[in-house]
């Protein structure tokens, strides 16, 4: 028998799927309402006396230090009070915090790896590298406490406990950016031109590979990874089924960087129009837009706790998430 609805009820259904959808909308609005930034402190311009740029920003395990590279030098600056401590001059090297959050490592080349004291930037130590074959090392990360991987034309595995000459890590055939899990027990590495992310086990072989993808951060609790593509995407992966969870638009700017937060419930992501955008977890599978922020000159951000710090030209700044 067929079933024909009345003008009435038609009318009536009608009526009742605008009210749903009205009720979604507003409920929609009200969970993503825009984020506000207000800045809390302004700690740059005011006391540095290099030319440069501030650029890279990293922050040290315990939230109480940043290094930022300016120029030719490393700055460290002690939290939360936002005084300079030190500086390093250590001219074109990548650089990375140690696990206890004290000391920096640095290497430029593959012939030398530094280690400094972030207290009073006074050298450590120096290790011997190897004959380079690229145009200088493009990322550095400390793995365990006596050992430091470096990514170049090829990947280096150092051991700071000893004066050997560091190992060649065979992850696959090029490359030279390299990222650890939280828990080491993964490593991610990727090309500086090619959009193929390879992830490795601590053995360093090859478990999975991202295809379209440049740049990514590993969530807190290491079960997931966000990464940034070749068309503006950002895209949550779970790392042990390797499948793509969510999928979001980064705008129309090339996406140059990316970070969670320490909750793991919010992601920022640095644009080339210095545009700053924040992202938050509304489900488990989903990450939305809540705030959009224009930073003349912006260069880096990071998270402190749930504020951010930013660079920009000749200033650092503090910002609060409303």
């Amino acid at each position: 028998m067929l079933f024909r609805a009345s003008k009435l009820e038609k009318f009536i259904l009608v009526l009742t799927v605008f009210f749903l959808l009205t009720v979604f909308t507003a409920f929609s609005q009200d969970i993503v309402e825009p984020l506000e930034f207000d800045e809390i402190t302004n700690f740059g311009s005011h006391l540095s006396e290099q030319n440069s740029e501030y650029e890279q920003i990293l922050i040290n395990s315990d939230q109480s230090r940043i290094a930022v590279r300016v120029g030719s030098t490393i700055e460290i600056w002690e939290l939360p009070t936002f005084e300079k401590i030190s500086e390093i001059v250590d001219p074109l090297s990548t650089f990375a915090w140690s696990p206890d959050g004290t000391r920096l490592a640095t290497s430029a080349f593959d012939t030398l790896l530094s280690i400094w004291d972030s207290s009073d930037g006074s050298l450590i130590e120096e290790h011997e590298g190897i004959e380079a074959k690229s145009n200088g090392v493009r990322s550095i990360e400390w793995y365990k406490v006596n050992q430091i991987t470096t990514g170049s034309f090829e990947y280096l595995l150092w051991n700071t406990a000893s004066n050997d000459l560091p190992e060649i890590i065979d992850c696959h055939p090029w490359g030279s950016r390299l990222s650890w899990s939280h828990n080491q027990h993964y490593v991610a590495t990727m090309g500086d031109e090619s959009s193929i992310i390879w992830i490795c086990d601590n053995d360093f072989r090859v478990i999975a590979k991202i295809e379209g993808y440049t740049s990514l951060a590993w969530s807190p609790d290491d079960t997931e990874i966000a990464t940034v593509g070749i068309q503006n995407t950002l895209r949550i992966w779970n790392v042990e089924s390797g499948e793509a969870i969510s999928t979001s638009v980064g705008g129309d700017n090339n996406i140059v960087d990316i970070e969670w937060n320490v909750d793991g419930d919010k992601i920022v992501t640095v644009h080339t129009n210095d545009e700053l955008r924040v992202w938050q977890r509304m489900m488990p599978d989903s990450f939305w837009l809540v705030g959009t922020m224009i930073v003349p000159g912006l260069n880096d951000a990071i998270w402190y706790g749930n504020r951010l710090i930013t660079s920009a030209n000749k200033t650092m700044q503090l910002w609060e998430l409303k």
